[in-house]
């Protein structure tokens, strides 16, 4: 069973890792009356629960996120953490990649909202990052191509292109996940994620976590289980090469 040490939680939420359930289970757990809350959550459902809400949500509700350079998104009413000028990762200048959602944003390349986020422990989903590549496509792609293994294939070398030149490529979707757990990715400087759960035992190891709390979420195992998705990509041994090489340290530091 996990420990609690700081007595409090904050989330941070990887992209592809069932975040937003997650999220969506703290809001229903602290639901302040007259706000209807839409699944997946919304941006005017955080800031109607916001108001005089004496919990911490998590996520993209959680209010007490700060960055250093926090300014809109541009295409949504929602906040984005933008880069600075201390930023170190590649990122070219000038393009939609100087920013993710502020919820999205890894804490280890902002200070600012690492702050933010360590004021509690902290806990965060990982998963196999082939698994989680195709998760992305079929969300992105899946109604535009079919279930084409050769549209997948051509998708991964386009995506990982624009990431190895942009790591905060489309709204941090293909940040590697040590960026979320450790500063600047690195297993050797400050830990951002106080407990890493696995998302391929998230029902038990999230149900475990809570309990240690003390916190009312749970996840029903009935509702995880989900039915088998009809498109069943089949990846060449050199398209898993692709993922697997520039993910590399995720392998390393989560045991995939």
């Amino acid at each position: 069973e996990p420990t609690a040490s700081k007595g409090c939680l904050s989330f941070i939420h990887i992209p592809k890792t069932g975040g937003s359930s997650i999220e969506f289970l703290a809001a229903e757990a602290y639901q302040m009356k007259g706000v209807a809350l839409s699944s997946p959550l919304e941006w005017g459902d955080c800031k109607a629960m916001a108001k005089k809400n004496p919990h911490r949500l998590w996520g993209m509700c959680d209010q007490e996120l700060k960055c250093e350079n926090l300014k809109g998104c541009g295409i949504s009413s929602a906040d984005c953490c933008h880069i600075n000028k201390t930023f170190e990762p590649a990122v070219k200048k000038g393009n939609s990649n100087e920013k993710c959602s502020m919820w999205h944003f890894p804490p280890g390349l902002d200070p600012i909202l690492s702050k933010s986020m360590l004021t509690c422990d902290t806990f965060c989903v990982v998963r196999d990052p082939v698994s989680k590549f195709v998760s992305h496509w079929k969300w992105r792609n899946l109604g535009r191509t079919g279930c084409s293994s050769e549209a997948f294939a051509q998708y991964v070398v386009e995506e990982l292109q624009k990431t190895r030149e942009d790591i905060l490529h489309e709204d941090c979707h293909f940040t590697p996940q040590v960026y979320f757990v450790w500063k600047w990715g690195q297993p050797a400087l400050e830990r951002q994620c106080t407990h890493v759960l696995h998302m391929e035992n998230l029902t038990q190891e999230f149900n475990s976590l809570m309990r240690a709390y003390n916190l009312p979420m749970k996840i029903d195992p009935k509702n995880a289980a989900r039915k088998s998705e009809d498109c069943k990509v089949n990846i060449s041994a050199e398209t898993a090469s692709l993922i697997k090489g520039y993910y590399a340290e995720d392998y390393a530091a989560f045991g995939y």
